[in-house]
């Protein structure tokens, strides 16, 4: 039996201290039976209340007496949980000594390696369960998916998305031939293209949506890290000791990924619990503070709102406790809030607030305790807790074990985080799941689209075939896929000989500067090959879509060995010889390029198409393009180009009236230094105006 959990003094309620309407309590000490806690407690109060302190303390306490907790840290500040016992004389000496020797903080971090990665598996479903309890599971899961997507659930878009995904999910599952990530999701889509839910136009986005959460930072929430699961939180990495786990969510940069992480974080824990026999004692505590964004009033649905309704009113039979606990009263759905049996209320000044607050909570015997809400100090709190006591108690929060204060920073928590503890958590992988064999929808992803049972086999529209699919990549490599490769063939060819002819005549010399210079120009004159290669690379080379993908940083390399070899030349160290001029045509390439690269960036960034920037649609996510957004980036392309032509006719016209009025001397060093550079900008314009009209544009 869990003993009962001290969370503060209580007040003496006279005229002196407070405004008294609760008669004397027969102990100077608060406490709750923490089974009671199963009941779930909400923490309402202002900024500087202390209500974070007070769900502190209760973490606290409930980890003293061995209840494991999940603690949701939406802005860094909990983390301050693993920092130990602060050290202040306030604290109870004996706690603290027993905090350090049985509890066992872990700081989690979705997307980061600062503390212990961790990642999410929306795909995940019980092994044991077969019947109604499996479609419940499924619901759940395709319920997920679909806010993961970007669809409100709620709405009637959402709720369409959803039905096609249980029963996309639901087929599948029965040979055991279900989608086990968002790549096999899209393929699986893509090959069983009938919907009684979606028209075709619905499914083209539906596949979009599902390509692009495999890419980005967002795929590293699905793949970096020990995979999230309730086995693995509920288990301490040494013996006897109680875990905390932390879930540090500030290395995830929106809001609409926090939410995700919530939903799955939720699903993942009510899926555990259900697995387990019901329990009247309190096995773990679940916090979430600043809870109105996740649990705001009708209508708003975000999408971690379900499942934390759902679990306020199920957990309580299978031990699990929430606390939670927001400043927000007007923003926080108090139907859910109302589902605590405990709730402590601090300080509130704005009459909205107060009024809100007495929705939530009707004193026993009718008083009217919102009127004092205003002159409540700091750490003090009117509980009300049935269970515990007939009527409101104001109470003192005691002092925490732990600090607490400025949120702590990725590095902080980087250095809290052991290497024992790290070593411990790598046991547990990503929990990827293994098939016993490949789906049919693997094995026949290259033939038709199947339809219905009996009907003829369709075919999705071309916007969304594979051969449509752009490579991943940030840089211009395969930015368009049959726009303007020959330009990038050129680029790749002038390096390619501006390397190797540079290296080849350099290589005799014999001096240190020399033979580094040559030998680092051989390695990249391999590598311009490789680039010259890519442009060919039809995506099926591992090697060639890994210099697809940093093509923008080995042309920055190349750049700077260029000059580096230039800087040598004219200081006597190397002797570059006929090659030189190779090597200034070929910098004045590279960097042109570069910088068209960023323009190019820039003005599809600023293209919004469905809500998506086009240079994300077309560059950053592996995404399908319609035929009608691939026009719209050769035009945007085409009319850089063409004002680069200008730009370039437009110093050849300058170069020559300053040589015809001798300006610019002929036949000198400064003279075929700029001729060369402008001829390299005129190869350029005159491969991409040639590309134009072999194109027929």
């Amino acid at each position: 039996m869990i003993d009962d959990i001290f969370l503060g003094d209580n007040l003496d309620f006279d005229a002196d201290r407070t405004i008294s309407f609760v008669g004397a309590m027969p102990s100077s000490d608060v406490t709750i039976k923490a089974n009671t806690l199963i009941k779930h407690a909400t923490i309402l109060g202002g900024t500087g209340s202390g209500k974070t302190v007070l769900a502190k303390v209760m973490l606290e306490e409930l980890a003293l007496a061995g209840v494991p907790s999940i603690v949701i840290d939406v802005q860094g500040d909990l983390a301050k949980l693993a920092e130990g016992p602060s050290g202040d004389s306030r604290v109870d000496s004996d706690k603290a000594a027993r905090w350090s020797e049985s509890t066992e903080p872990r700081i989690w971090t979705p997307v980061s390696d600062g503390g212990l990665a961790l990642s999410l598996n929306p795909f995940s479903l019980p092994d044991a369960e077969s019947g109604s309890k499996m479609t419940d599971s499924i619901d759940r899961m395709a319920r997920g998916l679909t806010s993961i997507l970007g669809y409100n659930v709620s709405k009637p878009a959402g709720k369409k998305i959803q039905a096609h995904l249980i029963e996309h999910i639901t087929e599948l599952r029965e040979t055991d031939e279900h989608p086990l990530n968002f790549s096999e999701l899209a393929l699986s889509l893509k090959y069983l293209s009938q919907s009684e839910f979606l028209s075709k136009n619905e499914l083209i986005e539906l596949i979009r949506r599902v390509e692009s959460s495999t890419v980005g930072s967002q795929s590293l929430l699905y793949s970096m890290g020990a995979s999230l699961n309730m086995p693995m939180f509920m288990t301490p990495s040494a013996s006897g000791k109680t875990p905390i786990n932390i879930i540090y969510l500030n290395t995830l940069q929106s809001e609409e990924l926090k939410q995700i992480f919530i939903q799955q974080l939720v699903r993942n824990l009510y899926e555990w619990m259900i697995q387990n026999p019901p329990s009247d004692e309190i096995r773990l505590a679940l916090f979430l503070d600043e809870a109105a964004p996740y649990l705001p009033p009708d209508p708003r649905m975000p999408p971690a709102k379900e499942g934390l309704r759902v679990l306020l009113k199920q957990a309580r039979k299978y031990g699990i406790g929430c606390i939670l606990a927001t400043q927000s009263p007007g923003d926080f759905d108090y139907r859910s809030a109302g589902q605590a049996s405990t709730v402590a209320i601090g300080r509130f000044t704005q009459p909205q607030d107060i009024k809100k607050v007495d929705q939530i909570i009707h004193s026993p015997g009718g008083h009217d305790f919102s009127k004092t809400l205003p002159s409540i100090g700091e750490g003090r709190f009117l509980l009300f807790s049935p269970d515990n006591y007939p009527d409101l108690v104001q109470m003192q929060t005691r002092w925490l074990i732990t600090p607490h204060g400025t949120p702590l920073s990725i590095d902080k928590v980087a250095s809290l985080t052991t290497k024992k503890l790290r070593t411990w958590a790598s046991k547990y992988g990503t929990g990827k799941a293994q098939r016993k064999g490949e789906p049919f929808w693997m094995k026949e992803r290259d033939q038709p689209v199947k339809g219905d049972e009996g009907a003829q086999p369709t075919t999705l529209p071309q916007d969304i075939g594979e051969q449509d699919s752009l490579v991943p990549t940030y840089s211009h490599y395969r930015l368009e896929k049959d726009g303007f490769s020959r330009l990038l063939i050129l680029n790749s060819i002038v390096m390619l000989v501006a390397l190797a002819s540079s290296s080849s005549n350099i290589m005799h010399a014999g001096t240190a500067v020399s033979t580094a210079l040559s030998g680092v120009g051989a390695i990249l004159a391999l590598t311009s090959l490789m680039l010259l290669a890519s442009n060919f690379n039809d995506g099926r080379s591992a090697v060639m879509t890994w210099v697809e993908h940093h093509s923008t940083k080995i042309e920055i390399l190349i750049f700077a060995h260029l000059t580096a070899l230039l800087v040598a030349n004219d200081a006597g160290q190397i002797q570059l010889g006929w090659t030189r001029w190779s090597v200034i045509s070929a910098q004045t390439i590279v960097v042109t390029m570069l910088i068209l690269d960023q323009i190019i960036h820039a003005v599809f960034d600023r293209m919004i198409v469905s809500g998506q920037s086009l240079g994300h649609r077309v560059r950053a996510l592996r995404d399908f393009v319609t035929s009608e957004e691939r026009s719209q980036a050769r035009r945007l392309s085409e009319g850089i180009f063409t004002r680069f032509g200008l730009f370039t006719n437009l110093l050849t016209i300058a170069f020559l009236a300053l040589t015809l009025t001798r300006v610019i001397a002929f036949d000198t060093e400064f003279f075929y230094l700029l001729a060369y550079r402008i001829l390299s900008l005129e190869a350029i314009h005159f491969v991409t105006i040639s590309s134009l009209l072999i194109r027929g544009d």
